[in-house]
């Protein structure tokens, strides 16, 4: 044994003389800027700025009717959040530290107001700062100032969790598959094709389309499609007719095999054209209602719910033929079927997503109650007094019950998810840090599908290898590798106005020819190009500019012949060293800018020294290992690791 010992410590000094301290001192300038865990923290912070408000505003303001004549409304106007306070039992309102919550086991909290304009015939009414609720507040982030005063605070305590009745509680990040993104499985030897669409930054349930190819022998195979406000399938192809367009402008028909397969698909469409009112019989309505208006429901519906991720009814029909042609190349054995467990299919809900997704559900209700009493006062030409409509117990208790039990959501429609919010572990600090960075993934523990479990390579650098429970949860509970954080969204307007006024582009229209590269951004494609290479080249320089946030997902996949542009939330990101013509932007002058603190973990980054890389763009990369790699093996490297051991939690 000594012998082995001795051989692990020569090990172990032989690794500590060739570690390169360089590449450390990165590592530390990134620590300066993202604690470990950052993640909760910006999400959090996103929820208290603007999604609390932005859900304020979709779900709208309450209409007062009167003899059947709307003249009356409530409107709702900016929120306010003030500093976390306690009421003790006398009545008297006190400022609380996170310290004192846990001793006198208080829930760390804040008061949530809002301005709310009641309008009626004859005269307006203002309420400022009327309260709504209390939000727990986590602990370091904006709206939790102790970090200004450390009272009683560790300074090693990197924050990121709540405060409920003294305990401390963690929201557990989920993984969840993507939207807007086109995927074809196998399903019982069927072919299936779906997209769960969901428009920009809205708080909404997806609207899901799947697509299929039913078979009556072997050579009738008819593309289906099921719209989410239909009660049956519809031949894929009646879409198009719907909206007075020929199929054959928005479908990829110079592959001779695609026209011969759709022929089948045209029958069925003519059928289904022959019959009057095909679409109204198949409404997905209880009630009984008028022709004209089971016409108009039917185009309502095609407008907000077909795709409504996309802007324009070209490029929803554009995609619409895209989702048809993959699914028959799939069919055709010309593609191969999407990767469920590829890392770049993937996004994970952080606290503040989880939040978001439950506070739009208690203000709903909080709402809803509100609109009927203002109803009934209103009607009854009482006096309005708005204060004694809103009924803040929904929100506070609401948050509160959610964040001590850890189940999620209070409708049984859209499901109730048990363990998000769990007692921080206390064990040791590894045990804490660990436990802010961990990853659950929403499959049934007693699953006998063994491929989620698995280590994908796309985990490589994102998700620790090793670091996951024994027993039944293996695998489904991960750990975040070191240097891996989680995109934050960003407007994806500013990108696409950036690329409208680039040169070579082809727009959509009813000549268009397919063999052009088509630049989809966020599952939405919206113009395609004749010379990708310039298009993903100047957008990268001005991705390093910041012209666009570093977070955005540049990818360009020459097999599919596609750009992607990602710029939503919850994707994986890693950095990595840029190599320009075969040698590393880490030269030893800017090791020198870092080592003296001249230079910060953004400085590297306007610099184009590193790069945020996710798991979509990662794949039409070329990775070095390390400089050594780079001089040995002599290829074509894009970029280089800042270290190897980064790929452990």
């Amino acid at each position: 044994t000594s012998c082995i010992c001795l051989n692990i410590l020569k090990e172990i000094s032989y690794i500590i003389c060739n570690c390169n301290t360089m590449t450390w001192k990165l590592v530390d300038c990134f620590f300066e800027t993202n604690t470990l865990c950052q993640h909760q923290l910006d999400s959090y912070n996103i929820f208290t700025e603007n999604n609390i408000q932005s859900i304020i505003n979709n779900i709208g303001n309450i209409e007062l009717s009167k003899d059947d004549e709307i003249d009356g409304f409530i409107e709702f106007g900016k929120i306010s959040i003030n500093l976390p306070i306690h009421t003790e039992a006398d009545g008297q309102i006190t400022k609380i530290t996170p310290h004192e919550a846990r001793l006198r086991n208080l829930t760390y909290s804040s008061s949530l107001f809002i301005d709310i304009t009641y309008k009626s015939k004859n005269n307006v009414e203002v309420f400022n700062n009327c309260f709504i609720g209390k939000i727990p507040i986590m602990i370091k982030s904006n709206v939790d100032k102790s970090q200004n005063i450390a009272l009683n605070e560790c300074k090693l305590d990197k924050g990121g969790y709540f405060i409920v009745s003294g305990s401390e509680k963690v929201l557990i990040s989920q993984e969840k598959m993507n939207n807007n993104q086109i995927y074809v499985f196998e399903n019982n030897k069927q072919i299936e094709s779906e997209i769960r669409s969901l428009s920009e930054n809205d708080m909404k349930s997806t609207s899901t389309i799947k697509m299929h190819i039913s078979k009556t022998n072997d050579y009738d195979n008819k593309l289906k499609v099921q719209l989410p406000f239909l009660k049956s399938d519809i031949p894929a192809l009646y879409v198009y007719h719907i909206f007075d367009k020929k199929y054959e402008d928005f479908i990829d028909m110079t592959d001779p095999d695609i026209k011969e397969f759709l022929l089948f698909s045209e029958i069925d469409l003519e059928d289904a054209v022959s019959t009057q009112s095909y679409c109204e019989k198949r409404l997905n309505i209880k009630s009984i209602i008028s022709n004209e208006k089971k016409t108009y429901l039917v185009e309502e519906n095609f407008n907000k719910n077909f795709f409504p991720h996309c802007n324009t009814i070209n490029e929803k029909l554009f995609l619409f033929g895209l989702m048809i042609t993959k699914t028959i190349k799939c069919f055709l054995k010309k593609i191969s079927f999407d990767d469920r467990d590829h890392y770049k299919n993937k996004r994970i809900d952080t606290a503040g997503d989880l939040l978001s997704f439950l506070f739009k559900q208690l203000y709903k209700k909080m709402h809803k109650d509100m609109s009927i009493a203002a109803q009934k006062n209103y009607e009854q030409n009482r006096i309005m007094n708005i204060s004694q409509l809103i009924k803040s117990k929904i929100i506070t208790n609401g948050m509160k019950y959610s964040l001590a039990t850890g189940n999620w959501g209070m409708s049984s429609n859209q499901g109730i998810k048990v363990g998000i919010s769990q007692v921080l572990n206390r064990h040791s600090y590894m045990s804490t840090l660990s436990h802010l960075r961990r990853i659950n993934s929403p499959i049934g523990k007693d699953g006998k599908v063994t491929l989620p479990r698995q280590l994908h390579g796309s985990h490589a650098y994102r998700i620790c290898p090793c670091e996951t429970p024994e027993g039944q949860q293996c695998g489904l509970v991960k750990n975040l590798a070191l240097t891996c954080i989680i995109s934050q969204y960003s407007y994806s307007d500013i990108i696409r106005n950036m690329i409208f006024e680039m040169d070579n582009l082809i727009s959509l229209d009813e000549n268009y020819d397919f063999s052009h590269t088509k630049i989809i951004v966020n599952g939405n494609w919206i113009v395609s190009t004749s010379n990708p290479k310039e298009i993903i080249e100047i957008l990268k320089l001005r991705r390093q500019n910041l012209d666009f946030s570093s977070h955005t997902g540049l990818c360009f996949d020459q097999l599919n012949n596609q750009i992607r542009i990602h710029t939503d939330s919850g994707r994986c990101l890693r950095p990595l060293v840029v190599i320009k013509n075969g040698k590393s932007n880490l030269t030893a002058e800017v090791l020198d800018k870092l080592k003296n603190f001249d230079w910060k973990w953004n400085d590297l980054i306007i610099n184009g020294i590193v790069e945020y890389i996710d798991s979509d763009e990662e794949e039409s990369l070329l990775i070095a290992f390390d400089n050594d790699d780079i001089k040995k093996r002599n290829l074509n490297f894009t970029h280089c690791e800042i270290d190897k051991s980064l790929m452990l939690g």
